[in-house]
C-alpha cells in the first residue's frame, strides 16, 4: 500500500541546488515504513540528490544518495534511518551509494520533507517520476534496463581519447609500459640495525626520519592491489550478458589483467606497479595494499592495523551511537589485547613506518553528537552508562544537586536520569558541560587502551592515529597523546586550515591519510569528493594540494586515493568514482601522471625551504559524489 505525493516531473537542472520536491509532513503519514522515489536520470553523469527531513524546530536529518547516468531507478528510504545508527546504508537494486548526516531524529518530530539537487557545471535534465509513501522499503527498482558497460568495465556509451578499443590495443599499451619499468631505485632498510621510522621536529619543522637518518616526506598511495570490485547483485542487468551469471562480484582489472598475460598476469602486475610507484615519485606504499605486493616492492609502507586484526578495531556487542562501542566494558578491553596482537606480524619489519589505528569512525561523522547524551534511553545496559553515573556522583553530592543543576523534576536516582524523555531536556549550562566532559572521556577511553596495548606490544613504529575523516569538535583529539602523528583524511582544495587546525590544537605531526581529485572527461560519470573537468585540471588541483601542504611546518605526508578507479558501477557501497592514477584497464591517465611526477620530485625540497613552489590555483567544478 503507498500514498502518491507526486507523479511525472521534468526538471532542468543547473549550476545551483535545485529543490524538487517539499511537503508539510502529517503524522499519519509517518505511520508508513518508508518514501519511494523514483527517478529518470536522462543526463550523461551520475545523478546525487539530498532528502531533508525537518522538525518544527529546524533540526534536520538528510539522507543522499544517487543513481547513475541513462538509468530509471526507484529509491526506497526507510523511515528507520531517521535513527542514525547507519551511516552507509546498504546498497538497493539499481542505486549507487547512500548516506545518511545528522544526529538521530524521531518519527514524530519530523514536519517537512524536502528533495533536492545539487550544483551541476552544465545544465541537464532529470525525470523525477513518483514520490510516494510505501511500506516495501527492502529492495528497490530498475525500470527498463539497458547494458551500460562493455567487455572491459568501461562505460559503454561515453567515448574518449585512450579508452580501450579491443584486446590487442590493451595488449599493445601494457607491454609498451612493462618495457619502461626499473628497479634501479630499490630500497630495503637491514632488519639488524637499530634504528626505525621516527618523527623529529629540526629548525620547527616536523619529518618522518628513515632508518638511514635522511628526513622523509611520505608521499603515498592507498589501495595498490589488482583488484577493483564490483558486486553483481545490484547492477544485474546493467552487466554484459556473459559477465552476469554464477558469481557474486566480478572484478574486471583482474579479468583484463588475465585476458592480457593468463597465468603470468599476477608477477606482470607486481612489475607493472612498481614501475609505475618509482617513475611516479611514490615512496609510500598506504592502506588496504596487497602485502605480498609490498614484500616484493621493497617501498616502505603504513598498515591499517584494523584490517590485520581478527577483531578489527576493538568493538562490544552493545554501541553507543553508530559504531561506537561500550568502552568501559571488560569486552572491549579483551578485544584490545586481540587487536593490539595483530602486530605482532610486523613489529620487526624496518619497512614499516607505522600503522593506522583504524579508518573513519562512523560516529564521528556528526558534528552535533553527543555520545554521552547517547545513553540516555538506550535499551542495553552498559558499562559506559555506570561510569558516567560514577563521573556524576562524583560531581554531584546527590540526585538532588544533579536536578537542581539539570534543572530536572522527580527524578529518584542517578539511574533514572537517563532515559528519552529526560533527553529532550538535556539544555542547562551544566548538563552540556556534563555531557561534554564525559563525552570527551568516553573518546579518550576509546582511543587510548587500544593504543597503549599496541605500544606494548611494538615500540619500534609510529602509531598515526585514527584518519577520523575530519575534526567535527575538538573533543575528537582526546586521548591523542598517545599518537606519534595525527592523521585525517582530507577533502579539500587547499589543506592548510585543516593542517593548521589540528597543528595548533595538539602540537603534532600530521599526515593526511586520503584525498583526491577526479574528472568527467575520461572513464567514469562520478568525479569523487573533489571535482575537475580534465585530467590536466586534475593534475593542477595535486600540485596545488600537495605543494601548499609541503609548505606546512606540521605537514609530514599525505596519500593518495586511490591507485584504481573505482568500478564504473560502483564498488561495495555504491562509490563509482574517477579518481585513479590507473584506469580499470591499468593504463595511466598520462595527462595527469606526468605532471603530477615534477611536484612530487620537489615536495620534500620545497619542505625544507629549498625549492621555490609553483602554485597555480586550479578550477574546480562542482563535484559528483555521495
Amino acid at each position: 500500500m503507498s500514498e502518491i505525493f507526486m507523479k511525472e516531473k521534468i526538471v532542468t537542472l543547473n549550476e545551483e541546488p535545485t529543490i524538487l520536491f517539499s511537503k508539510e509532513i502529517h503524522q499519519e503519514e509517518m505511520a508508513h515504513k518508508g518514501i519511494a522515489v523514483r527517478i529518470h536520470n536522462k543526463s550523461p553523469y551520475s545523478l546525487t540528490l539530498d532528502m531533508k527531513f525537518i522538525s518544527s524546530e529546524k533540526k534536520t536529518l538528510t539522507i543522499s544518495f544517487n543513481i547513475l547516468p541513462s538509468t530509471d531507478v526507484t529509491v526506497p528510504i526507510p523511515f528507520l534511518y531517521l535513527n542514525s545508527q547507519t551511516l552507509f546504508p546498504k546498497r538497493t537494486k539499481g542505486r549507487l551509494r547512500m548516506m545518511v548526516n545528522g544526529t538521530p531524529m524521531r518519527k514524530d518530530e519530523v514536519k517537512e520533507i524536502v528533495l533536492s539537487s545539487r550544483a551541476c557545471h552544465i545544465e541537464r535534465q532529470i525525470i523525477l517520476k513518483e514520490i510516494a509513501l510505501t511500506n516495501q522499503v527492502k529492495e528497490g527498482h530498475i525500470h527498463d534496463p539497458e547494458v551500460l558497460i562493455d567487455q572491459f568495465g568501461q562505460w559503454k556509451n561515453k567515448e574518449w581519447e585512450g579508452k580501450t578499443i579491443h584486446e590487442e590495443n590493451l595488449r599493445d599499451k601494457l607491454n609498451q609500459h612493462l618495457q619502461f619499468t626499473s628497479r634501479s631505485e630499490e630500497k630495503e632498510y637491514s632488519a639488524d640495525q637499530s634504528n626505525w621510522f621516527r618523527v623529529e621536529k629540526k629548525d620547527g619543522k616536523w619529518y618522518f626520519i628513515d632508518p638511514e637518518n635522511k628526513p622523509f616526506l611520505s608521499i603515498g598511495m592507498d589501495c595498490v592491489r589488482p583488484s577493483v570490485d564490483c558486486f553483481v547483485d545490484p547492477v544485474y542487468p546493467f552487466l554484459p550478458e556473459d559477465d552476469r551469471e554464477n558469481t557474486k562480484m566480478i572484478d574486471y582489472c583482474q579479468k583484463n589483467l588475465e585476458l592480457i598475460f593468463g597465468k603470468e598476469w599476477r608477477s606482470k602486475w607486481d612489475e607493472l606497479i612498481i614501475g609505475y610507484l618509482r617513475k611516479w615519485g611514490i615512496n609510500t606504499i598506504g592502506n588496504w595494499s596487497d602485502f605480498d605486493f609490498i614484500q616484493k616492492a621493497k617501498i616502505p609502507y603504513v598498515l591499517p592495523l584494523d584490517v590485520y586484526s581478527e577483531v578489527g578495531y576493538p568493538s562490544t556487542k552493545a554501541k553507543i551511537f553508530r559504531d561506537f562501542p561500550d568502552v568501559f566494558s571488560p569486552e572491549f578491553e579483551k578485544n584490545t589485547k586481540i587487536y593490539a596482537n595483530a602486530l605482532n606480524s610486523f613489529k620487526d619489519d624496518p619497512m614499516l613506518i607505522g600503522y593506522f589505528m583504524r579508518n573513519e569512525p562512523e560516529w564521528a561523522f556528526e558534528y552535533d553528537v553527543l555520545l554521552a547524551e547517547e545513553l540516555f534511553g538506550l535499551k542495553e545496559q552498559t558499562y559506559t552508562k555506570q561510569a558516567f553515573i560514577a563521573y556524576l556522583e562524583s560531581k554531584y553530592t546527590s540526585i538532588e544537586d544533579l536536578s537542581k543543576a539539570w534543572k530536572l523534576e522527580a527524578v529518584s536516582n542517578f539511574d533514572a536520569v537517563f532515559t528519552d524523555e529526560i533527553k529532550k531536556k538535556l539544555h542547562t549550562e551544566a548538563a552540556q558541560e556534563d555531557l561534554h566532559q564525559f563525552s570527551k572521556e568516553m573518546i579518550r577511553q576509546y582511543v587510548s587502551i587500544p593504543a597503549q596495548a599496541c605500544k606494548k606490544i611494538d615500540e619500534h613504529h609510529l602509531n598515526l592515529g585514527m584518519r577520523y575523516a575530519y575534526i567535527a569538535n575538538e573533543s575528537m583529539l582526546a586521548g591523542s597523546e598517545n599518537f606519534d602523528v595525527f592523521s585525517i583524511n582530507c577533502y579539500q582544495e587547499d589543506p592548510t586550515d585543516k593542517i593548521n587546525q589540528v597543528a595548533e590544537l595538539t602540537g603534532l605531526p600530521v599526515m593526511i591519510g586520503e584525498f583526491h581529485f577526479g574528472a568527467l572527461d575520461k572513464g567514469l560519470s562520478s568525479t569523487g569528493i573533489k571535482g575537475c573537468l580534465t585530467q590536466k585540471d586534475r593534475a593542477l588541483a595535486y600540485n596545488y594540494y600537495f605543494e601548499k601542504a609541503a609548505l606546512h611546518p606540521n605537514f609530514i605526508g599525505a596519500h593518495y586515493f586511490s591507485l584504481y578507479d573505482q568500478s564504473c558501477l560502483g564498488r561495495f557501497d555504491g562509490e563509482n568514482y574517477q579518481f585513479g592514477f590507473l584506469d580499470i584497464c591499468s593504463n595511466a591517465y598520462e595527462e595527469f601522471t606526468k605532471e603530477i611526477t615534477v611536484s612530487n620530485e620537489n615536495l620534500l625540497a620545497i619542505h625544507m625551504e629549498e625549492h621555490a613552489i609553483n602554485i597555480k590555483r586550479p578550477s574546480f567544478i562542482p563535484p559528483i559524489y555521495c
